[in-house]
């Protein structure tokens, strides 16, 4: 991994990352130099952002330390006697204010418990939007303005029409403040012009002393110089790893997901880490981490109570009706991405119509007047497991 730290130099992408290395944020940040970015052949720029006073002699060698693709540049930044995650944010200004940020053709806020298919990414961002033009591209939406902001804009006097400035203009107020969730991702052309632009930089430096919310100042860079965002199908702010183009080899909707560090989401973790090492291979990882000796005990669905039965599934917030033919498709609810099923390892396992896993069940509870409780794929790490 080089150590290039003059603006000149050019990349594909400049990943801009607030870092820190006390306590379990340590641990998150070995995470994500390890597997933060994977399939890498671009030119990509990494730069974290740290506390003056982190220690960053531990930090050791990331994984992929032998590409010299990957330019990583660790910034340090005086946050003062702002405190919690409004750190980042007073990072992340100060990292504008001063230049730091190299020459590049896009440049993207993510997170350190994040995860993104480099070559993946690049090929959907050149594909479906360019460089050149104005766009602020982010992976989900959240809708309210914290305080520091809401003060900056009034005390600056800039007028964001159609939004307010309102304290009160919170996520259940309108108008709504429109801002990204994990994930955000400027053009050249309209990063440099928000960098240009005084308004913003009257905003960067009221909120590097006060604090705020990072993807709140990254959204309202772009709508300063009236460009909106718009969302980027094939990022999440979810640890939507089955669906991850970074561990699934084919067919894989996302090129980056989020909530997938050890200290975050400690299953789901290992349910990625199970998946990086097998290739993708859904069933196998899925089964791995889910062994039955961390189920809880006559929870394993059986075949044989299902051949020709109808069952109700309750999993958290959803409910649907399923008919199990004999002949392993599925009735009532049969759909494209729910063609056929199977037992396997105790498991749940609804198949699409070309026979790839859709999702996967785990059961909670035992069968109770052909109704079964439990967790699909994407949301079975709110199971205690481990218990």
């Amino acid at each position: 991994m080089t150590d290039e730290t003059a603006p000149e130099v050019h990349f594909d992408i400049c990943f801009i990352v607030g870092a820190c290395t006390k306590g379990k944020y340590l641990t998150r940040l070995q995470n994500f130099l390890e597997y933060g970015f994977l399939n890498c052949s671009a030119r990509i720029c990494v730069d974290l952002l740290f506390n003056t006073e982190d220690d960053l002699a531990g930090l050791g060698t990331p994984k992929q330390g032998d590409n010299p693709k990957i330019t990583c540049r660790p910034l340090r930044y005086d946050t003062g006697k702002i405190t919690g995650t409004s750190q980042n944010t007073v990072k992340f200004c100060k990292y504008l204010m001063q230049r730091a940020y190299p020459k590049a053709r896009w440049y993207i806020r993510v997170d350190d418990d994040s995860v993104t298919d480099v070559d993946h990414l690049l090929r959907l961002l050149d594909g479906q939007f360019r460089a050149d033009d104005h766009h602020f591209l982010i992976a989900d939406r959240l809708n309210d303005m914290d305080n520091p902001i809401v003060l900056a804009l009034k005390y600056l006097n800039i007028d964001i029409t159609g939004y307010g400035v309102d304290p009160n203009n919170g996520s259940g107020a309108f108008p709504l403040f429109t801002h990204e969730w994990e994930f955000g991702c400027f053009s050249a052309n309209t990063f440099h012009e928000a960098m240009d632009n005084p308004d913003v930089n009257k905003i960067l430096d009221f909120v590097s002393k006060r604090g705020g919310n990072t993807d709140q100042i990254t959204s309202l860079m772009a709508r300063i110089i009236k460009v909106h965002p718009v969302q980027f199908p094939w990022a999440t702010p979810h640890a939507s790893i089955a669906e991850f183009s970074g561990v699934v080899p084919v067919g894989a909707r996302f090129a980056h997901i989020h909530y997938c560090a050890e200290d975050v989401q400690p299953q789901k973790w290992q349910f990625f880490k199970a998946m990086f090492s097998s290739s993708g291979d859904v069933i196998k990882s899925f089964c791995e981490v889910t062994s039955a000796d961390k189920r809880p005990r006559g929870c394993d669905v059986r075949e044989i109570d299902l051949v020709e039965a109808e069952y109700t599934f309750d999993f958290g917030g959803g409910k649907g009706t399923i008919k199990f033919n004999s002949d392993h498709t599925i009735g009532i609810h049969r759909n494209d991405n729910e063609r056929y099923w199977e037992v396997k390892n105790g498991l749940l396992i609804i198949r699409n119509r070309n026979q790839a896993p859709a999702s996967i069940f785990v059961a909670t509870t035992g069968l109770d007047s052909n109704h079964m409780m439990g967790v699909f794929l994407e949301s079975w790490a709110t199971l205690k497991l481990d218990r």
